[in-house]
């Protein structure tokens, strides 16, 4: 039997086209970062094709079916060919790095909030690139939040953000942001692209297949009903960055009273973003069919596509 659809069946099937419109519109905010990075259509295709593969792979293990080239050509319609070079492609085997983003805001978290590193009054305090123990240092910080990474080029990355700031008169360094992003598009902001767009794909995935609430993980959405005024969308960010990131410290206090699992152990997190769409369209729709502020996106079941959302 078939499990692939005909351009027909997919204009006979709202549902399938309705899934195939909030694809695209999904992709249209990441073709603007290829475009830039002058990443043509090709490339871009390719690594949609093996994502394809992956997913067809993940589906049939699910099903308990072999994932053979045949088997994955019929469910994916390509040709055996094609599967079978895009099978064996050094980029099939790539995997979701941890984010050195992430790591970056791991740390710097831990510099605003470890007593060890500040305090109630002054904030985060001027550490030493080095020092010899008990003395606290960047390198004891990162040994201990950052492990993964060295701390020399690390520190060198987070001086160049804007995170920390060096003293030369006292050659000490001090954390003046609690975030860490690259502004201009690097190998680093790639990885958390990938980091960011894999973990929230696999949220509205495992959602969206199943019927079951109690599997479910936490999905919600507030926006405006009405268009905002610029005032109004300048304030929201400030807002949305001072308790957002009260909400994240609130999150990450609570997992260090946590106990460690096993190395096998998963891990878990949650990111926030704020969005702001495209100029608003006097006859577009104020969201997806039948959902409010702060419903569960998994009980609309003939959604219309979403808008598209800007992360910022």
């Amino acid at each position: 039997m078939t499990l692939t659809l005909s351009e027909q069946d997919v204009r006979e099937q709202p549902q399938q086209a309705a899934l195939i419109n909030a694809i695209q519109a999904a992709f249209r905010p990441l073709a603007r970062i290829l475009v830039d990075q002058g990443v043509g259509a090709r490339f871009a295709v390719d690594a949609f094709k093996r994502a394809f593969i992956q997913g067809a792979e993940d589906t049939l293990k699910e099903r308990g079916l072999p994932t053979t080239t045949a088997r994955l050509a019929i469910v994916t319609a390509l040709t055996q060919a094609e599967v079978e070079r895009l099978r064996t492609s050094v980029e099939t085997n790539a995997v979701v790095p941890t984010s050195p983003l992430a790591r970056g805001a791991t740390l710097l978290l831990a510099w605003h909030v470890d007593a060890r590193y500040s305090n109630g009054f002054t904030g985060p305090n001027a550490l030493p690139y080095k020092s010899a123990p008990p003395e606290l240092s960047f390198t004891s910080l990162a040994a201990e939040f950052a492990p993964e990474v060295e701390p020399n080029t690390f520190l060198a990355e987070l001086v160049a953000a804007g995170s920390v700031v060096y003293d030369a008169d006292r050659d000490l360094y001090r954390a003046c942001e609690r975030t860490f992003f690259h502004y201009k598009f690097s190998t680093a902001a790639a990885e958390y692209l990938a980091y960011s767009l894999s973990h929230l794909a696999e949220t509205l995935s495992r959602n969206l297949r199943t019927d079951e609430r109690d599997s479910r993980l936490v999905e919600r959405t507030v926006y405006t009903s009405v268009p905002a005024t610029p005032a109004t969308e300048a304030a929201f960010r400030e807002f949305i960055k001072l308790n957002g990131q009260k909400f994240l410290e609130t999150v990450d206090e609570w997992f260090k009273k946590q106990p460690r699992a096993a190395q096998a152990g998963r891990r878990l997190g949650v990111q926030l973003f704020q969005y702001v769409e495209e100029d608003h369209e006097p006859n577009r729709p104020d969201g997806p069919t039948g959902m409010n502020s702060g419903t569960d996106p998994t009980q609309v079941r003939d959604a219309r596509a979403p808008r598209r959302p800007h992360q910022q």
